[in-house]
């Protein structure tokens, strides 16, 4: 199952990223269609496409993409549900947007409205998977259409859930996170005459979660007390009222798992598989995916028309650097930071805009290349990334100013705990770069 906003991360989409985007949307969508994948929903990101080219690979791809509020064009371009059947066992996928995430082109209904009336025409089933593409809030409201609805697979939110969690009236919410690093593996029992779930250590993590949410409640509101910024002051009284309906819906969560049903009830246990490099590849998939790097690498070098711009601007490339700091350009050539640019190469990935700029000098600055064609002498993560553009300063014999001692919000820009997988340790890391 797929939970939406596999191909896009927001409803924008711009212009000079629609041509590769939609070339790794196919190859998204023709590798789920290898995959045998039994349900999708498509999120907004996955709309800001075009939706009538989502449809035509979906159509294309035969790929079950299902959503029972959504319209397009005046109407409905997936079916509301879908039903498999395996070993005599009758499962129902119903696809639900949450309102306000589509910005033109399509139309969200009711969320609540169009899964009462998808779960009418859905007919008997042993099992109903609702995959809600929207906010955290959407996955509880879904939830209190029917006691004992079924599994909710979350979207949208990128939220990871190591723990399945149990929503009002018995449900299961799920989610693997975001940016396909990890997928997400259920094990239902089903037992005969069974009315809602029991969750292997619920109890135990939802304890776990309301005791931070409380700890962060209480460091918020000491925030706000000290607080002699109004400005911050604000913030902070917005991010509590946040904080207090997070505690009170916890503290709602684990008091229904408390309270002893006397009813027979399912067991779901749940795992969250990293896609790692050790797992074999799929060859087939393999295949396709070597084809579209070599056709998005040929997309991106056809559409550059000025490049390499950036050099002779505020940047200058770390070989200006070498002159005056000789010691210092030592230093930094034995770290992977000087290769950064070589671990792309490698895949055939340069000119991926997805990759590229956490792997050039000045990609994440305001004045840095915007285009992998611009990197040309920037290339690799070099003296500029940490210290700022030194144009300025290499014009003014050294006078100009550059940032001594880099902060840590400059490596998080690419160490963000989601690209790197988390390894980033600010006090190990800056060790190594130094000099």
């Amino acid at each position: 199952m797929d939970g939406g906003d596999l191909s896009w991360k927001s409803a924008r989409l711009p212009k000079v990223r629609k041509e590769q985007q939609r070339k790794k949307a196919a190859l998204q969508h023709e590798s789920y269609a290898l995959s045998g994948i039994d349900a999708m929903v498509p999120g907004e990101g996955d709309i800001s496409l075009g939706w009538k080219w989502l449809k035509r690979q979906v159509e294309r791809h035969e790929l079950p993409m299902v959503a029972a509020n959504l319209t397009c064009g005046g109407s409905a371009p997936f079916p509301a549900t879908r039903v498999v059947e395996r070993d005599g066992v009758r499962l129902g996928f119903v696809g639900v947007l949450g309102t306000g995430l589509i910005k033109e082109s399509c139309q969200v209904s009711d969320p609540e409205a169009a899964l009462k009336s998808a779960l009418e025409s859905m007919g008997e089933v042993d099992q109903v998977v609702v995959l809600a593409h929207g906010k955290p809030t959407l996955d509880r409201l879904l939830a209190k259409v029917k006691p004992g609805l079924g599994l909710v697979v979350s979207g949208h939110s990128k939220r990871s859930l190591p723990s399945p969690t149990l929503l009002p009236g018995g449900s299961i919410q799920l989610g693997a996170g975001s940016r396909g690093k990890k997928v997400g593996v259920a094990t239902v029992q089903l037992v005969q005459g069974g009315q809602g779930f029991d969750v292997k250590s619920a109890v135990r993590d939802t304890e776990s979660k309301l005791e931070s949410a409380q700890r962060r409640s209480r460091t918020n509101k000491e925030r706000i007390a000290k607080s002699k910024d109004e400005r911050l002051k604000a913030r902070a009284e917005a991010r509590q009222v946040r904080l207090d309906q997070q505690v009170a819906d916890l503290e709602a969560e684990l008091e229904a798992q408390k309270q002893p049903s006397g009813e027979l009830r399912h067991v779901v246990d749940h795992v969250l598989t990293p896609l790692g490099e050790d797992l074999e590849d799929h060859a087939a998939t393999h295949a396709l995916v070597e084809q579209a790097k070599e056709s998005i690498d040929a997309i991106e070098r056809a559409l550059v028309k000025q490049p390499n711009k950036a050099i002779g601007g505020a940047f200058v490339g770390s070989n200006a650097c070498a002159g005056c700091h000789a010691e210092q350009h030592a230093q930094w050539k034995a770290t992977p930071h000087a290769y950064a640019w070589a671990t792309l190469e490698k895949v055939k990935r340069t000119q991926d805009l997805d990759c590229w700029s956490c792997h050039a000098t000045g990609a994440q600055h305001p004045r840095g290349p915007k285009h992998p064609s611009e990197a040309k002498g920037l290339e690799n993560v070099g003296c500029e990334s940490c210290h700022g553009p030194g144009a300025a300063h290499v014009a003014a014999n050294g006078q100009a100013k550059m940032i001594r001692r880099p902060p840590e919000k400059i490596c998080t820009g690419c160490h963000d705990g989601v690209k790197d997988e988390g390894k980033f340790e600010p006090a190990s890391y800056f060790g190594r770069v130094v000099h």
